[in-house]
């Protein structure tokens, strides 16, 4: 009868003491990016690399425009900043959407679109965001890097609050037509 007892004892103990009675949650913040040209005739595939945190995007022609979509993902937490920048302004472009529309989840005063700084407004968990890509130059080192926070509690191990990753965009000069 002991033994039961004991037995019973060290299960609620472990019941018990494996909650989380702070009522929080940490979640790590999501960032997914998807691709496509803007005419939707070509689908643009994502590689990882050998280098951490890189991703690389197909091959595409200077000239081409990207459209990248991306959903930026809080969980159950809110977000906090995001940003966007490229390694060369000169090599490439992007296109924000309408300031307008982005007033509406990010904090005008705060932010600032043209350096790729967005800071949100309180309460937003997920977004949609697209944005255009044009490249203007060949290149293979050319990236966006992209970089997402949330106001998970960074003290817990359950979660960290930011998320981040580079996407190297190839571009090649487009070939020339057929010669007859």
């Amino acid at each position: 009868m002991k033994t039961y007892f004991f037995i019973q004892l060290a299960l609620f103990t472990i019941a018990f003491t494996s909650c989380n009675l702070t009522n929080e949650s940490n979640y790590s913040p999501e960032l997914y990016a998807w691709a496509s040209h803007i005419n939707k005739t070509d689908t643009i595939n994502q590689y990882l690399t050998d280098e951490g945190g890189v991703r690389r995007t197909d091959t595409i022609n200077v000239g081409d425009t990207l459209v990248f979509i991306m959903y930026l993902n809080g969980v159950t937490n809110n977000l906090k900043n995001f940003y966007l920048t490229q390694s060369d302004s000169t090599i490439s472009k992007i296109l924000l959407p309408v300031e307008t529309s982005m007033d509406s989840i990010f904090s005008k005063s705060e932010s600032n679109y043209s350096k790729g700084q967005f800071i949100f407004l309180p309460k937003i968990t997920s977004v949609f965001f697209p944005v255009r890509y044009i490249a203007l130059k060949p290149t293979i080192t050319e990236y966006i890097q992209l970089t997402l926070e949330s106001d998970v509690n960074s003290k817990s191990t359950a979660g960290d609050n930011s998320v981040s990753f580079k996407l190297k965009i190839p571009a090649i000069e487009k070939p020339n037509a057929i010669k007859k």
